[in-house]
């Protein structure tokens, strides 16, 4: 019954609006997935580089952190946190990550995993804010 009373009241205009946000929505849900393959996974800590290597290559690499240990895998181009002696273990439940720009962060252990790609397929790409 709502359902009818609203269309009913919709104007053309209304329809036209409607339209354009959702072609929005769609259009961003494709720019988002345009992102690049990331080469190297970076690992930080208060802004020092603490590890850096190849998504390629397969390893298993361990932190020392202020509450304990964290276990980062890499490879097969993706890399994720395996476990860490935080207590609420967020960055644990994080997904793989792989793409340029993508990051977990351990905040107990005040790491930061973050993609990077290689310099020469970023320099002619612009994100939207530089347009």
């Amino acid at each position: 019954m709502a359902v009818k009373l609203i269309l009913s009241r919709m104007t053309l205009l209304d329809g036209v609006i409607i339209a354009a946000l959702l072609a929005g929505i769609g259009f961003s849900f494709f720019l988002l997935g345009q992102r690049q393959e990331g080469s190297r996974v970076v690992v930080e800590r208060e802004g020092k580089i603490l590890f850096s290597a190849s998504l390629d290559q397969d390893r298993q690499v361990s932190f020392d952190g202020p509450v304990g240990k964290t276990i980062l895998v890499v490879g097969g181009g993706e890399a994720f946190i395996r476990s860490s002696d935080c207590r609420d273990k967020v960055c644990v439940r994080m997904a793989e990550i792989g793409k340029v720009g993508e990051w977990v962060a351990c905040v107990p252990n005040r790491l930061l995993v973050r993609i990077e790609g290689d310099k020469a397929g970023r320099e002619g790409n612009y994100d939207i804010l530089s347009r």
